[in-house]
C-alpha cells in the first residue's frame, strides 16, 4: 500500500486536497455570517477605487477585497459562493503543503503528514471564513516553498517569485510580516552556518535574498505610507487583548482542540500535555541520535513556529506596547505549527521508533477531538463570546422589507446587510454623518440609507433592530429585536404589544 502511494504521490496529494475541500464545504454550510465577513462582502461589492479607499481607512490592505470583488463578479455574491473561494484556496494550500514536505523530508514522511492536514481544526476553521486568512495561508506556504527552493537551487527567477509572494502577502494582511520576519531570521541563520572563505559581513551583503527583500519592498512601496499611518496610532493601535502566558498556552489549545484556555477541561489539558511530551521527547531524541537529516529544513519549520509567537508576545504585550492580539492572528503561521508537529512524529515513525507510533496516533486522536469541537461550535466569536444568528434574524425581517427596517447599531447593520435584498427598505439610525474611517467607513458611503429622525417616517409597519433596548420613540405597530439576541439565539419580541419568545436556533416561537 505504501509503495503504491509513493508511486502515485501526486494523485495522493490531489485526493487529500479534495477530501479537505469536501470537509470544509460541509462545515461551511452550517455557519452564519458574522460582522467581519459581512464587512468583507460590503467592501467587495464596490468598484476598485472605492475598495482601495476603504482599505486605506481600515486595518487591512486591499488585495483580498479586490480578489473577492472579481470572484463575486464571476460567481455571484451569495454566502455559499463566497465561502467557496476560501475553501478552494485552502484545498490548494493542502496540496502545496504536502508537496513542500515531500521536498523537505521525503515521500514517506509526507504521506504520514497528510492526515494531520485533514483534521487540523484551526486551519479548517478559517478555510471557509470570508476574510483574507485562507489566501494569506496559501501565500505563506507558497512563499516558504519558493524561499527554500531558491536557497537550495540558487536560481534567480525563484528569488523573484519569492519577492512577488512577499509583496502579495503584505497586500493581503499586515500580519504576514510575522512569517516574513521568520524567513529573514532563517536566512541569516543558514548564511551564518555555511562555510565562509571571507568575512561574514562581506559574504552577507552578497546574498541574493537581500535583493529579493528589497524587490518586495519596492513592490509594496505604494502602500507603505498607509501602513506607517496605521502603525503610528491609526486603526491598528490598541486592538484586541494582551499576549501573555494564557495566550501562549492558547496557541496549543486552539491549534489542537480549537478551544480557548478558559474553556479547557482536565481531560483536554491532559491531551495537550500528552502531545507536547510526545513531540518534545521525539524531537530531542531525533536530533540527539541524528535521525533528523537536513537540519536546516527542520530549523525552517521551527523558526516559522517560534518566531511569530515571540513577535506576538513583543508586539501585543503591555510591557512593550499596546494590547493588540486576537486568536485569529495565529492563522498566518499556524499551518507551520501543524507541519512541524506532524513532521517530528512522522519522521520518527519512518525511523522505526515504536513510541513514535503511539505518539502519532495519540496526536491524531487529539486533533480529532478538536475537529469535533469545531464542528459543534462553528464560527463562534471568542472575543464577543457569542455566535451569530444573523441569517435567522434576517429571515424574520424579510417580511418588513417592503415597509421599513431601522437598525440603531452600526455593527448589526453591517452584519445583517448581506442577507437582505438590495431593494429592501433597510436603513441605519445616526444623528450625524458617519466618518469615513475604521470599520464604519462603508456606512459613510451609504448616507442615503441613514435616518437621523425616525419620527419623520410615515409608515404603518416598522421593524427596529436596536442595541438600546427601545423602539426609538415609536409606540404601536412596532416590531423590535434587541441586537444581543442576534447572538445568543433567544429573544423577547414585541409585536403590537404581544410578547413571544423566539428561539432563533430552531426558528420557532412559543406563546
Amino acid at each position: 500500500m505504501r509503495s503504491f502511494l509513493q508511486k502515485h504521490f501526486w494523485l495522493f496529494a490531489v485526493v487529500i486536497a479534495g477530501l479537505f475541500l469536501a470537509f470544509a464545504l460541509a462545515l461551511s454550510v452550517k455557519q452564519q455570517l458574522w460582522f467581519d465577513e459581512s464587512y468583507s462582502i460590503m467592501v467587495a461589492q464596490n468598484d476598485l477605487p472605492t475598495i482601495i479607499n476603504l482599505a486605506r481607512a481600515d486595518v487591512h490592505p486591499p488585495l483580498f477585497y479586490i480578489l473577492l470583488h472579481f470572484w463575486g463578479s464571476i460567481f455571484g455574491f451569495s454566502e455559499w459562493t463566497l465561502r467557496l473561494f476560501g475553501v478552494v484556496v485552502s484545498a490548494i494550500t493542502v496540496f502545496v503543503a504536502i508537496i513542500f514536505v515531500r521536498k523537505l523530508f521525503g515521500k514517506k514522511t509526507a504521506l504520514l503528514i497528510a492526515p494531520f492536514l485533514l483534521i487540523a481544526p484551526f486551519f479548517a476553521r478559517y478555510s471557509f471564513e470570508i476574510r483574507m486568512y485562507a489566501p494569506a495561508i496559501l501565500v505563506g506556504v507558497s512563499a516558504t516553498f519558493a524561499l527554500w527552493s531558491a536557497w537550495k537551487t540558487k536560481r534567480n527567477w525563484l528569488w523573484a517569485v519569492y519577492a512577488l509572494l512577499v509583496a502579495t502577502g503584505m497586500y493581503l494582511t499586515y500580519m504576514m510580516a510575522l512569517v516574513f520576519v521568520a524567513h529573514a531570521v532563517w536566512l541569516i541563520f543558514v548564511t551564518a552556518r555555511s562555510e565562509l572563505n571571507e568575512p561574514f559581513f562581506k559574504h552577507f551583503i552578497k546574498q541574493k535574498w537581500l535583493l529579493s527583500f528589497l524587490g518586495a519592498i519596492a513592490l509594496y512601496a505604494v502602500w507603505l505610507p498607509t501602513l506607517f499611518k496605521h502603525l503610528s496610532g491609526g486603526a491598528l493601535s490598541g486592538v484586541g487583548s494582551a499576549f501573555g502566558g494564557e495566550q501562549l498556552v492558547g496557541v496549543f489549545s486552539f491549534a489542537l482542540l480549537y478551544t480557548p484556555v478558559w474553556q479547557l477541561q482536565v481531560w483536554q489539558i491532559a491531551l495537550i500535555l500528552g502531545v507536547v511530551i510526545f513531540t518534545t521527547f521525539l524531537a530531542v531524541r531525533g536530533f540527539k541520535k541524528k535521525h533528523f537529516v537536513y537540519p536546516n529544513n527542520w530549523f525552517l519549520l521551527i523558526f516559522l513556529t517560534v518566531i511569530p509567537t515571540v513577535l506576538l508576545f513583543i508586539i501585543a504585550n503591555p510591557l512593550f506596547g499596546k494590547p493588540a492580539y486576537m486568536e485569529r492572528y495565529l492563522v498566518v503561521f499556524i499551518l507551520f505549527f501543524y507541519l512541524l508537529l506532524a513532521a517530528i512524529l512522522s519522521a520518527s515513525v519512518v525511523k522505526g521508533q515504536k513510541i513514535a507510533i503511539l505518539g502519532y496516533f495519540f496526536t491524531l486522536i487529539t486533533l480529532t477531538f478538536g475537529t469535533i469541537h469545531l464542528i459543534n461550535v462553528g464560527n463562534y466569536n471568542f472575543q464577543r463570546t457569542n455566535r451569530s444568528q444573523t441569517k435567522v434574524a434576517a429571515s424574520v425581517l424579510l417580511d418588513y422589507c417592503a415597509d421599513q427596517i431601522i437598525v440603531d447599531d452600526f455593527y448589526t447593520y453591517i452584519e445583517l446587510a448581506p442577507y437582505l435584498p438590495q431593494d429592501c427598505h433597510y436603513v441605519y439610525y445616526a444623528e450625524n454623518e458617519v466618518e469615513f474611517a475604521g470599520g464604519w467607513a462603508p456606512l459613510a458611503l451609504l448616507d442615503d440609507r441613514r435616518i437621523s429622525d425616525p419620527s419623520s417616517l410615515a409608515v404603518k409597519k416598522l421593524a427596529i433592530v436596536t442595541a438600546r433596548g427601545k423602539n426609538l420613540g415609536f409606540e404601536k405597530s412596532t416590531y423590535y429585536i434587541e441586537t444581543e439576541a442576534l447572538s445568543i439565539g433567544m429573544q423577547a419580541i414585541s409585536l403590537n404589544r404581544a410578547i413571544e419568545l423566539c428561539d432563533f436556533e430552531s426558528e420557532s416561537c412559543y406563546n
